[in-house]
């Protein structure tokens, strides 16, 4: 929670530049609450996610091969 929340006050995605200052406040004090009424350990919060980005690097391994790895 504490990255989305910080995500959200530098107005990481384009439409929270479409809130004036006190409408971002209200609109985070509103997420909060939501999310501790749905969430009581808002350290463990699970969900759906139907985006996925997926970075992958290929590195080699000694031997000519290459092995893929991936962060996600």
């Amino acid at each position: 929670m504490d990255r989305l929340l910080e995500q959200a006050e530098h107005r990481h995605y384009s439409t929270f530049g479409l809130y004036s200052d006190e409408e971002l406040e209200r609109s985070r004090e509103q997420f909060v609450w939501n999310l501790r009424k749905c969430f009581p350990n808002t350290r463990r919060i699970t969900w759906y996610e139907e985006n996925l980005l997926v970075v992958a690097r290929r590195h080699p391994i000694g031997d000519g091969r290459r092995v893929l790895e991936w962060d996600g």
